[in-house]
């Protein structure tokens, strides 16, 4: 499931080579970017974060491809408009105040460039894990529905939602899932969209924003 977003998000940048990623975390996103010839300036909340993800990533001698700096991401420490893109993998769910941390977002990204970041659905059926098991969930988990995005970024020039992880994906095997060919059909399957089911079948969304 973590492939499939992190080939949706590398796909989904621009032409341009810097890039801004919050909450960097261990560095399933940042590895990638670097691979891809893009500048990442990497931040995170948690030292221990940049720690596990500066092995994870310079391990691979892409030193001179990516910066770390530790910050709150609602508060983001440069000027307006000077990333071409801005990738949030897994983390605007997690700020209590997430509007605030999305406004920073878009202020720190070009027009020419994207936000692109994953938010759990509402009425899915992660949410519905969620609710069930609630007593055992330590970390603090934010859910939206496609119509407050869609109401949230209605100024922008463009905003593309896609549905992401089906449930059936919870019943199959790692060992089934790792196989090629199903993660093809798993693509296939996530790119139609049943708009009278959709929101009840699938547990994320995957955002694209320009200005």
């Amino acid at each position: 499931m973590s492939n499939f977003q992190i080939g949706w998000f590398i796909k989904n940048l621009s032409s341009g080579p810097l890039c801004l990623e919050v909450g960097c975390g261990t560095g399933r996103i940042t590895k990638q970017l670097v691979k891809n010839k893009h500048f990442t300036i990497a931040v995170d909340g948690s030292i221990e974060m940049i720690k596990i993800n500066k092995k994870t990533t310079l391990n691979g001698a892409f030193a001179e491809k990516v910066a770390y700096i530790m910050c709150d991401a609602s508060h983001l420490p440069f000027r307006s408009e000077c990333f071409d893109d801005v990738i949030g993998s897994r983390v605007f769910w997690h700020i209590p105040d997430f509007p605030v941390a999305f406004a920073d977002a878009m202020r720190v990204s070009r027009k020419s460039g994207f936000v692109l970041f994953d938010f759990p659905n509402l009425t899915g059926p992660f949410s519905a894990y969620s609710k069930i098991f609630r007593a055992r969930k330590q970390v603090l988990t934010k859910f939206i529905t496609k119509k407050s995005l869609q109401r949230m970024f209605k100024k922008h020039k463009q905003i593309v939602i896609r549905n992401n992880v089906s449930f059936i994906l919870y019943f199959i095997p790692n060992i089934i899932l790792n196989r090629e060919i199903f993660q093809q059909l798993t693509r296939i399957s996530e790119n139609f969209n049943f708009k009278l089911f959709n929101d009840f079948l699938y547990s994320y969304y995957l955002v694209k924003i320009q200005k």
